[in-house]
């Protein structure tokens, strides 16, 4: 008994390590179709998996045809925020959705338009 809560113990400790530099979190979106995913303050290659779960999560629910990305709080992007944001939009539109990206900074619209991805991952309205 005392080797399962050591055992849950790793497990919880090894995931606040694992994800400590993201704080990822989600909410449905009042008055859309979909739901909202916040992302940042980075994204790494690592988080693409559980960011896709957490999309097809979003995605089951009923009228869910989007997936708003929020990324007011990520901070220096780069190729990996790229990649993650593409696999993303890749998830969705296999689950027959879509993403849309919600308050991109300027450095991220300027690699968007950069590495023509500007095509692939709309930015919302304000």
């Amino acid at each position: 008994m005392h080797d399962d809560h050591a055992q849950d113990d790793r497990q919880v400790q090894d995931d606040r390590v694992r994800n400590d530099h993201v704080q990822h979190g989600e909410a449905r979106a009042p008055g859309t179709n979909g739901n909202v995913l916040f992302l940042g303050p980075a994204l790494t290659v690592a988080d693409i998996e559980p960011l896709s779960a957490r999309l097809r999560d979003m995605m089951v629910s009923p009228g869910a045809t989007e997936v708003v990305c929020d990324l007011g709080a990520l901070h220096d992007p780069d190729i990996n925020t790229l990649e993650v944001l593409a696999r993303l939009q890749l998830a969705a539109r296999r689950l027959g959705g879509s993403v849309v990206l919600r308050a991109p900074g300027t450095a991220l619209r300027e690699l968007l338009v950069l590495t023509g991805l500007d095509g692939v991952l709309p930015v919302e309205d304000p």
